[in-house]
């Protein structure tokens, strides 16, 4: 009897592409774009975006919305992805804006309730 482990099955990736998922990660964003992929390796923007598409189809980055990226964790088993800082991503996504009420006075430790949506106002128009 065979077992599943992973719901997502990752793809082989050469020596070379590793070395540079590895210098993308380390850089320290959680938030991978093309344009900062093209900043850390050196490359054309077009060449990122191919390189994250690559990525991307292998399993190794999830995409969040056209040109927004989260790398996978190399122990990830579950394919279910969690990102340690919301606020980054929400800020990311829908820049320029601010964290708002009840999420702002958790985020400040006003309060000891624990709230479970995140609150972001924007200017930026939302399609979806």
């Amino acid at each position: 009897m065979e077992y599943v482990l992973y719901t997502m099955k990752t793809k082989g990736i050469g020596s070379e592409y590793r070395q540079k998922l590895a210098k993308v990660i380390s850089s320290g964003n959680e938030v991978i774009t093309p344009a900062f992929v093209a900043e850390i390796l050196n490359v054309p923007h077009q060449e990122a975006g191919r390189i994250l598409s690559r990525w991307y189809k292998q399993c190794w980055v999830k995409r969040i919305k056209k040109g927004v990226y989260i790398a996978i964790p190399a122990n990830d088993t579950t394919g279910d992805l969690t990102i340690e800082d919301p606020w980054v991503l929400a800020n990311s996504l829908y820049a320029p804006g601010y964290i708002a009420g009840f999420s702002a006075i958790k985020h400040w430790d006003f309060s000891e309730q624990l709230f479970e949506t995140i609150t972001f106002f924007t200017t930026k128009k939302n399609k979806r």
